[in-house]
């Protein structure tokens, strides 16, 4: 008698992924294993004639032996299941649902701060997404941009119950940069991100657009372009370019002695001192690192309170 014993695996994804019809999906497998309480993935190799992949509902799409998923030209569900050809019962499941696009949204942030001053190298042809290169873990809701500042632009897609679908290169996307405003720094098809620098500030109460549109879904065999309503999915902004924000002040520098009087009580002036800014949106928010030694109005009135030293930081509301 003969023993054989193997190793569980898993499909990664293993909850159910969001694809646009007439597009591909690349599942992986791994092999489980338990060390010192804790669980340790080894990534397969695909193709491999020991996993025979398999797809309940054909009519929505087929799967080859490397793992890869290409759907059909509809929507609909099916179940993944990857059986283990060495041993009987062990197998691997996912799932898959082919959605029809329905909202298009565009996301911006600012990563001026990673790229030149953490000295975070972008690699173009990264099998990582540009966000997660550059550790963007939020998005801003802010259109007022700074000049000479660097902003990922990224696309994201959804379906009608706003479940996200899974990007692929062969989507065809709209964009609308101005090229007067804007000078492309890297861009990737299969994401849908771009990193722009904004180079030129817009004129007063001038507003800029930018949009970008899903066009259609090329099919990955070639035969077959699904069609998609342009007009409706798609994300139009308007865009303001100005100057990076300055605190500029009486004295103009940027250290500003204001005199402390023991015993001074709220109708004395003598130890005011306004700020006032230049740049950005032209609405601030003024605030101040140590509230004991001086505070600040909304205005930017500077009043002091103690001896001691303290920031005053400006922002954009």
């Amino acid at each position: 008698m003969s023993l054989t014993i193997t190793e569980p695996f898993v499909v990664t994804p293993s909850s159910t992924v969001y694809i646009a019809p007439t597009t591909r999906y690349q599942f992986e497998l791994a092999k489980v294993q338990l060390k010192t309480n804790d669980m340790q993935f080894t990534p397969v190799a695909l193709p491999n004639r020991q996993y025979q992949w398999n797809v309940e509902n054909s009519s929505i799409g087929d799967i080859g032996e490397d793992g890869v998923f290409i759907s059909k030209d509809k929507a609909g569900f099916t179940n993944i299941l990857v059986v283990d050809t060495s041993i009987a019962n062990n197998t691997a499941e996912s799932s898959i649902r082919v959605a029809l696009p329905h909202i298009l949204e565009l996301e911006i942030s600012d990563v001026t701060q990673q790229i030149n001053v953490d000295k975070v190298i972008v690699i173009k042809e990264s099998r990582h997404s540009y966000q997660k290169q550059l550790n963007v873990t939020s998005w801003e809701n802010n259109w007022y941009l700074v000049k000479d500042n660097l902003y990922l632009f990224k696309v994201f897609i959804y379906d009608r119950d706003k479940n996200p679908i899974v990007m692929s290169n062969n989507m065809v996307i709209q964009t609308v940069i101005g090229k007067k405003y804007f000078d492309i720094i890297m861009s990737d098809p299969i994401n849908c991100e771009v990193i722009v620098r904004a180079k030129t500030t817009t004129l007063q109460n001038q507003k800029i657009p930018i949009s970008f549109a899903l066009d259609a879904i090329r099919s990955q065999a070639g035969k077959l372009t699904y069609q998609v309503d342009k007009t409706r999915i798609r994300s139009d902004k308007d865009v303001t370019i100005s100057e990076r924000i300055k605190i500029s002040d009486p004295a103009n520098n940027n250290l500003v002695l204001l005199p402390y009087i023991k015993g001074q009580d709220e109708s004395r002036t003598g130890e005011l001192w306004h700020l006032s800014a230049t740049g950005g949106s032209g609405v601030y928010h003024w605030s101040i690192e140590n509230t004991n030694v001086a505070s600040i109005s909304g205005a930017g009135l500077l009043k002091s309170n103690e001896v001691g030293h303290t920031v005053v930081t400006v922002r954009d509301v």
